[in-house]
C-alpha cells in the first residue's frame, strides 16, 4: 500500500492534539506578538500553508473521550475558565465565539470571577458550558487544514534516530496502513493505572461489585446503596450522578473535601505570577519537580459550585460523607451486600455499613508505559522514566535531535503541574511549534532549522513558487 507523506503527524485528537494542530497551523499568537512581527508573518503565509499535517486517533472524531466523560457524569460546565482553550491564535477566541453566536448565557459567572487579584477581563474567568466548549473546538478543528485519520497505531520507527533526513514511519492496523512524517507530536492524554486502594484489592476487578467511575453503565438497577471512594471532583460528580439515578450514596475520602475553584493554585493561571511559578519549577531537580507536581494539586479538590450541590444532597439524606480509610470487610455477607469498614490512619475502626456496589474515583497512578504507543516509542528510543513520566528535553522533544515531541500530561516533568490542563496544553503546544520553527519568521532575522529546510526542499512540485517564498528573512 502506498504510504501517505506528511510534514507533521499529531497522535491524539483530544485538547492536546487540537492545541498542537492550532500551534502548528496558526501563523502566530495574538497575545505573544507585536505589530512588526505580524507584518513579517503576513509575508510568509504561502510557505506556511505548505505544511501538510495529519491527526491520528483510534476514535472517529475530535474530543471523543471528553464527550464521553461529559455524558457519563452529566457535566454541564467546565472547571477551567473561558481563557483556557486549545486555540493558539487568540486567548479571547472562546469568549469571541460565544459572543458571535449569541451564547454568552452559557458562560457561568463564578465568585472567582470577582476576585480583584485576577489580571484579565472578568468574563474570561467565567466557566463555559460543555456544549459551548465542544462546539467551539469542533469549529476550531474545521478551520484548520489537516487530514483526520482514524486508526490504531501499531508502532513508530525511523531508519536513523539521529537525523531528520529519514522521516518517521507510522504503522497503523498492524501493518495494513503506513504514513510518514518529518515530525511527530504525541498528544495522548493521561497515561497510567487506575488507583485501587489496598482495602479493595481483594475484590476481583472483573466483578460487577467493584467498578471504576468510567463503568457507571454497569451499576445495577437494584443497587440502591453505593459507596463512592475518592476525595476529588470526579468522586463528587459520580456521587451526584448516582443520586440523580435514584441511588443513595456514601462518599468516603481519606481527608475532608477541599473547596477550591481550580485543581491547581490560581498563581499558575494568573499572568503576573505564572511565569515565575513555571521558572521556579523548571530550575528544580527532577525529584523536587515530582514533589511539586503532587503538592500543586494537593490530592484533589472540589469547586464551590459542586460543594453546594453536595451540601444539598446531604440535607436531603441521599448522600452521606465519611472521612477515613475504607476497606472491604471479609466478614460473612448478608443478602448479597458488601461489608465495609472505615478506619483512621491508625487503623481504629470508626464506622461500618453495607452496600450493593462500590465505585472507585481515586485518580490514576502515572505510568506512561500503559499506553501502547508510548511503550513502542520507549522500546525504540529508551529514555529515563521518573514517577511514571518520561524525562523529555527542555523543548519537549522525546530526546535531543529527535523531532518527536510530547504535549499534555506526558510532558509534566518539564511543563509543570498544569501540563494536562488546557492552559498548560496551550503553552506546551506553542513551545513545540517554536522548536519546529513554525514561527521563526517572527524574528527580526529568521532562522531556518533542518526541519524547515526539509519541508521547503520537498516543495519542488509547486509551479507557483516565488522569490518571496524563498526569502531568508520571510520564510516560515
Amino acid at each position: 500500500m502506498k504510504e501517505q507523506n506528511y510534514d507533521v503527524c499529531i497522535i491524539g485528537s483530544g485538547p492536546a492534539g487540537l492545541a498542537s494542530l492550532s500551534a502548528v497551523r496558526e501563523p502566530y499568537s495574538l497575545d505573544n506578538v507585536d505589530g512588526t512581527q505580524i507584518n513579517r508573518r503576513n509575508h510568509s503565509f504561502k510557505v506556511h500553508k505548505r505544511l501538510k499535517v495529519c491527526v491520528v486517533d483510534v476514535n472517529d472524531s475530535w474530543l471523543h473521550s471528553w464527550k464521553k466523560n461529559f455524558e457519563t457524569l452529566d457535566i454541564e460546565f467546565l472547571r477551567s475558565p473561558a481563557l483556557a482553550h486549545p486555540d493558539n491564535f487568540d486567548q479571547n477566541a472562546l469568549l469571541a465565539y460565544a459572543v458571535a453566536n449569541n451564547r454568552t448565557d452559557e458562560l457561568l459567572d463564578t465568585v472567582n470571577a470577582k476576585n480583584e487579584k485576577l489580571f484579565a477581563p472578568m468574563n474570561l474567568w467565567n466557566l463555559p458550558s460543555t456544549r459551548l466548549f465542544l462546539d467551539f473546538c469542533e469549529n476550531l478543528a474545521d478551520s484548520l487544514d489537516h487530514d483526520y485519520i482514524q486508526g490504531h497505531i501499531s508502532g513508530i520507527t525511523m531508519k536513523s534516530p539521529d537525523t531528520l533526513r529519514h522521516p518517521f514511519r507510522v504503522e497503523l492496523e498492524n501493518g495494513r496502513r503506513f504514513l510518514t512524517a518529518k515530525a511527530v507530536i504525541l498528544a495522548t492524554g493521561p497515561n497510567g493505572r487506575s488507583t485501587v486502594p489496598p482495602g479493595f484489592q481483594s475484590i476481583p476487578r472483573d466483578s460487577a461489585r467493584l467498578l471504576s467511575w468510567t463503568q457507571l453503565n454497569r451499576v445495577l438497577p437494584d443497587s440502591n446503596r453505593i459507596l463512592v471512594v475518592g476525595g476529588g471532583l470526579t468522586a463528587v460528580q459520580v456521587a451526584l450522578k448516582l443520586i440523580k439515578l435514584g441511588k443513595t450514596c456514601i462518599l468516603c475520602s481519606r481527608r475532608p473535601l477541599v473547596e477550591k475553584h481550580f485543581d491547581i493554585g490560581l498563581e499558575w493561571f494568573e499572568l503576573r505570577t505564572a511565569a515565575k511559578r513555571i521558572s521556579d519549577f523548571y530550575y528544580q531537580d527532577i525529584a523536587d519537580r515530582l514533589t511539586a507536581l503532587k503538592k500543586a494539586r494537593g490530592g484533589g479538590s472540589v469547586p464551590p459550585l459542586y460543594m453546594r450541590e453536595v451540601e444539598k444532597a446531604e440535607c436531603s439524606g441521599k448522600l452521606r460523607r465519611i472521612v477515613g480509610e475504607a476497606r472491604h470487610d471479609i466478614r460473612p455477607e448478608q443478602n448479597g451486600l458488601l461489608n465495609i469498614a472505615v478506619t483512621t490512619r491508625e487503623n481504629v475502626e470508626i464506622d461500618s455499613f453495607c452496600v450493593h456496589q462500590i465505585v472507585l474515583a481515586c485518580g490514576i497512578e502515572p505510568d506512561c508505559r500503559q499506553n501502547p504507543v508510548v511503550k513502542s516509542v520507549l522500546d525504540t528510543w529508551p529514555i529515563p522514566i521518573q514517577g511514571g513520566l518520561p524525562l523529555v528535553t527542555d523543548d519537549l522533544r522525546w530526546k535531543a535531535k529527535l523531532p518527536l515531541y510530547v504535549v499534555g500530561s506526558l510532558g509534566a516533568l518539564n511543563t509543570g503541574p498544569d501540563a494536562g490542563n488546557l492552559m498548560g496544553i496551550r503553552r506546551a503546544a506553542q513551545l513545540v511549534s517554536d522548536s519546529l520553527e513554525c514561527r521563526c519568521c517572527l524574528r527580526e532575522k529568521a532562522q531556518v532549522n533542518p526541519f524547515e529546510a526539509l519541508l521547503l526542499g520537498d516543495s519542488t512540485d509547486d509551479d507557483d513558487s516565488t522569490d518571496e517564498d524563498n526569502s531568508s528573512d520571510e520564510d516560515d
